[in-house]
């Protein structure tokens, strides 16, 4: 049976509050050739215009998850970890005493939400040969790639969804995620799972979860 991959992404512009991800200064090199480097764990801001947080909170590119579903899907995949969030304190974000009606609606500091991780994947593959890839350069030193653009996926630019082209996309070979259902091309920035992540998310009715189709396992 033919497995596809996906890329899951939090919605913005929906009832549910979001996050600004603030720049964090690099403390470990893993590269000095390529300069590649490992990201810290996120500083985030909650933005105005809601004070709901869902299942899954839109931060950019970072999947940003409720720990309790974070746990849930331990459970039952593997392929990644999770680690903290951090909301550094601004005198601007603090919760007002006594509380203004007219102020629009945020989650405020100190944040007293549901507790809140980043899901990170740990397992990378190499992307096989007929996907549709585009290299800027391969590191000679470490063999990392940098990649110019993944054509022919599923992609969304604020409510436009473009669907992925028949046959194009990103191949990894079953073998390659060795029983992983997270899994990620190496050194990129995506986080892709399979269609047992994507059909589990959906039984279970997590809030302000989507999924773009990127691909298949082969």
């Amino acid at each position: 049976m033919l497995m596809k991959t996906w890329c899951p992404y939090s919605r913005y512009g929906g009832e549910f509050a979001e996050c600004l991800s603030l720049y964090v200064e690099p403390t470990k090199r893993l590269c000095m050739a390529c300069r590649a480097i490992e990201r810290p764990p996120l500083e985030l801001e909650w933005d105005v215009g809601s004070d709901l947080v869902g299942d899954f909170v839109a931060a950019g590119a970072p999947i940003i998850a409720r720990l309790k579903v974070a746990d849930e899907l331990t459970q039952h995949f593997k392929g990644f970890t999770t680690r903290p969030v951090n909301f550094p304190e601004h005198p601007n974000l603090m919760r007002p005493k006594p509380p203004k009606r007219t102020r629009k609606k945020r989650v405020w500091l100190p944040y007293e939400g549901p507790p809140l991780c980043e899901i990170v994947v740990t397992q990378e593959v190499d992307l096989l040969p007929q996907s549709s890839v585009e290299y800027e350069s391969v590191c000679k030193e470490c063999g990392r790639p940098a990649y110019r653009s993944f054509n022919g996926i599923e992609k969304r630019r604020g409510q436009l969804i473009t669907p992925r082209i028949p046959g194009q996309g990103l191949f990894v070979s079953k073998k390659s995620l060795a029983g992983c259902d997270f899994f990620k091309p190496r050194n990129s920035g995506l986080t892709l799972c399979t269609d047992r992540v994507k059909e589990f998310m959906e039984q279970r009715g997590y809030t302000n979860i989507g999924f773009l189709e990127v691909g298949e396992v082969i």
